[in-house]
């Protein structure tokens, strides 16, 4: 089952076309990557299918209904957003903003119960955060603040994670457990779409890959199938390098 459905989707920002007729989907099982460069709407596509930027045309399902009129709460039980470089303005411990991953769960008072606090500990254990459980989130450095908020997303325990550039300022171990963690998530039911600048992770990790490019979808499916000379130099405008890894470079110009 699609846990995700965008049809023909259309965004429009400060009077500017974001997305333009974007179809895609994500089904129960699958880690999904969304590639493409700087500007062309992928931060964009993740929000509104979080409700958090209103579609100005097309369809958005999600777990099977659609994304209008779901109020927050109920909606935040089924996904969960992980911003890039999320902000932190208050020292909050660790565990605490962790555990704001668990108010759609609290009950009518917003008081969470042993089960939740259990869930937080579990969610922390598994993004390699535990150790920062006291330490204000204002003093960590960025890639402990991204795994504190990495298992915030994880206490919400989510059907669908959306994830925006989720090994952003990770070191290369941290990158790795990520997106096993991600991968582990697909691999339970559960559904991932995150946003990837790296085609070799996005390559190793994602069962389903699309190039977002000006708004448009380019190309979709398989990464192997997706990831080609002729795609990245459209995406890119950057010369692939097929291997094991491929590279790429820019193109000659004499």
């Amino acid at each position: 089952m699609s846990l995700l459905i965008a049809k023909d989707l259309t965004v429009e920002l400060h009077r500017k076309v974001v997305l333009r007729g974007v179809t895609l989907s994500v089904a129960a099982g699958e880690f999904v990557g969304l590639a493409g460069p700087n500007g062309a709407g992928k931060t964009t596509f993740l929000r509104a299918a979080a409700g958090l930027v209103r579609k100005s045309g097309g369809e958005l399902l999600i777990d099977g209904k659609p994304l209008d009129g779901r109020g927050r709460k109920t909606l935040a039980r089924t996904v969960a957003y992980l911003a890039h470089g999320a902000p932190a303005h208050w020292p909050m411990p660790a565990e605490s903003v962790v555990a704001l991953g668990r108010l759609p769960h609290a009950n009518t008072l917003g008081l969470l119960r042993d089960h939740d606090h259990e869930v937080v500990a579990a969610a922390m254990q598994q993004a390699e955060a535990a150790d920062l459980a006291n330490r204000p989130i204002t003093e960590l450095s960025e890639g402990e603040r991204a795994r504190v908020m990495i298992a915030r997303a994880l206490a919400q325990e989510p059907k669908l994670l959306l994830a925006d550039e989720p090994t952003a300022a990770l070191d290369p171990y941290h990158q790795l457990r990520v997106l096993e963690i991600l991968r582990g998530i697909a691999a339970r039911g559960g559904a991932v779409l995150a946003v990837f600048h790296d085609l070799p992770l996005a390559m190793r990790y994602c069962t389903r890959l699309a190039l977002l490019v000006e708004g448009r979808i380019l190309a979709e499916g398989a990464p192997a199938d997706v990831v080609t000379a002729d795609n990245v130099r459209a995406t890119y405008g950057v010369e692939m390098h097929a291997g094991p890894t491929p590279t790429f470079a820019l193109p000659y110009r004499p």
